[in-house]
């Protein structure tokens, strides 16, 4: 066990759909990304990470590990079949598998890449480069370490890369 941070509490909540509710509830310290698709409320937690590429396959899912220097909470979108939903303190023996789970994630977690700030939050008004056409961000998902934006331009719906900044700028 990691002996760096034991947490006092342990939480597994196996429906990954339910990630955005949960991070508004807990509002955690930290906040750690296995996989892909970050959540809309990751921004709830004061420091956000990811691993596109875990190092072992872990049951996808929520997790929660209370500590004295605030909460861990750990989405597994790609990983092995969930299990059953399940709240315990360390030592206890039907925790044991949750332990094992905070070792790995905290092990990621000082591995892990930061999660980068948006360029631009929902509905920011843009133009387009280089035609210069008004557009509204309507949408934006953060995939495999780079953030994406849906934006409307003369009624049609673009979608650009943040990593060709080329193609859209403030107003």
């Amino acid at each position: 066990m990691n002996s760096e941070a034991a947490p006092a509490g342990l939480e597994y909540h196996p429906v990954q759909g339910d990630a955005d509710d949960f991070l508004e509830n807990c509002e955690p310290t930290r906040f750690l990304l296995v996989g892909h698709r970050l959540p809309k409320a990751f921004d709830r937690a004061e420091e956000s990470r990811f691993v596109s590429e875990p190092s072992q396959q872990l049951p996808t899912g929520i997790y929660r590990f209370a500590q004295d220097e605030g909460d861990l909470v750990v989405l597994i979108r790609d990983g092995t079949q969930p299990g059953q939903p399940l709240k315990g303190e360390f030592g206890q023996p039907q925790c044991g598998d949750l332990e094992t789970v905070f070792d790995w994630c905290w092990d990621w977690w000082n591995n892990a890449q930061v999660v980068p700030k948006p360029r631009f939050a929902m509905n920011d008004e843009v133009q387009t480069v280089p035609s210069g056409q008004e557009a509204n961000v309507r949408q934006r998902d953060f995939y495999d370490g780079s953030w994406g934006y849906s934006i409307r331009v003369e009624g049609h719906t673009k979608d650009v890369g943040e990593r060709d900044r080329s193609h859209i700028r403030r107003r």
